[in-house]
């Protein structure tokens, strides 16, 4: 007779075998039904757990993702410190398959009221989130070094390198080192540095 798997110890099946089916088929092939097929369980099981698919998967993807480093950045420059900020999360990106998070990330933004994990996931984009707080630690260390940075950035404009970061994840479910300076260079460092030269001069 089959052993009988509750709680904690057939949550962790399922997100085995969800992990599992993500790195061998992708997120788009993924099923509910295939899932609890290899699970050796039921989908009505998986549905009391997570209301669908994405849910499912995040919370999968959840269990590898590595650790991202919570000190703000100390590179000596802002422009430094800025590529060092949004460069900690091509990890976390690169942890799941590509072509993963644009098709993910659409789907857990259309109900995530409901989730409590994924109601974390989109306060941690708004104005409160951890990028933009760090965002803010990075600029007052820049003043304090004495670099050409504004006296008044606007909370839009604070809020701007988690939104482009966002934005490039939508469109190709990754961001690249080589991306990401680029919004550095030639995005945020014109908005945060007081005129032209002063820019030049921080590059």
């Amino acid at each position: 007779m089959a052993e009988r798997r509750r709680g904690e110890k057939l949550n962790n099946a399922i997100l085995t075998v969800s992990w599992e089916l993500l790195q061998q088929v992708g997120y788009q092939n993924v099923t509910i039904s295939e899932v609890a097929k290899q699970a050796k369980t039921n989908k009505n099981v998986l549905y009391r757990r997570w209301r669908n698919k994405a849910e499912l998967i995040f919370a999968a993807i959840q269990q590898h993702v590595p650790e991202v480093k919570m000190e703000t950045p100390n590179t000596g420059s802002l422009q430094g410190d800025l590529k060092e900020l949004l460069g900690r999360f091509i990890p976390v990106l690169d942890t799941a398959p590509e072509g993963t998070w644009n098709r993910l990330l659409p789907e857990l933004l259309l109900n995530f009221t409901a989730n409590v994990d994924v109601s974390e996931l989109i306060f941690r984009m708004n104005e409160a989130n951890f990028i933009t707080t760090e965002v803010n630690n990075c600029l007052a260390n820049a003043r304090g070094r004495g670099e050409a940075i504004k006296t008044h950035i606007t909370t839009d404009q604070q809020s701007l390198p988690v939104l482009l970061l966002l934005n490039k994840i939508f469109l190709t479910g990754a961001v690249t080192q080589a991306q990401i300076d680029e919004i550095v260079d030639s995005i945020l460092l014109p908005i945060y540095a007081t005129d032209v030269n002063d820019h030049k001069q921080l590059r």
